[in-house]
């Protein structure tokens, strides 16, 4: 059974497919300074929403719902494809979901991401409703956030779908070539 995730996607794309093997194997975790330092922001954000169900006041402080964070979605997609995923938050009474960024980049920017796509279309088959889909960044650095958002269409989740069984066939022969158990 091949297990497709958005972060092994995104290095399929990216052709790091040393890294691919890596973390399909899970022989050693990629991490940079950067992502050290978003899971610190990540933890805040999570503590913040279990305890008081907002956000921290360094990404709006926004009131939620029905929020719960980082559950795990997996969905069969056929015979051979898994697909897993943990959106930051998801806050069913209001049907949004939010992702968490931390840096430099503007949020609108992981708007055309894939995790975006993958997003929708886990809630889709795991019947989640989700009207929007909001990232919220914080820069560190300036200690400003922006955040932007994306309606969840039909459209969204077929892009993903599309996508994933675009590249599975490829990743799956690459995996059985270098010896990977799919």
């Amino acid at each position: 059974m091949l297990r497709l995730s958005y972060t092994l996607l995104r290095l399929w794309h990216q052709q790091r497919l040393d890294e691919v093997l890596s973390y399909y194997t899970k022989r050693e975790t990629i991490t940079t300074p950067e992502m050290v330092i978003g899971s610190g922001w990540d933890h805040l954000v999570n503590e913040s929403v279990k305890k008081n169900n907002c956000l921290p006041d360094e990404f709006g402080g926004l009131k939620l719902n029905k929020p719960s964070v980082q559950q795990k979605l997996e969905i069969k997609l056929d015979d051979e494809t898994e697909l897993v995923g943990v959106p930051d938050i998801i806050d069913t009474g209001d049907e949004i979901v939010y992702e968490i960024k931390t840096g430099v980049t503007p949020a609108n920017t992981f708007l055309s991401s894939k995790q975006i796509e993958i997003y929708a279309l886990l809630c889709q088959l795991k019947q989640i409703t989700i009207r929007q889909i909001r990232v919220f960044r914080y820069n560190p650095y300036q200690r400003k956030y922006d955040w932007a958002m994306r309606w969840n269409t039909d459209n969204l989740a077929c892009e993903a779908h599309d996508y994933i069984f675009d590249v599975a066939p490829d990743i799956r022969k690459y995996l059985t070539e270098n010896e990977v158990k799919v």
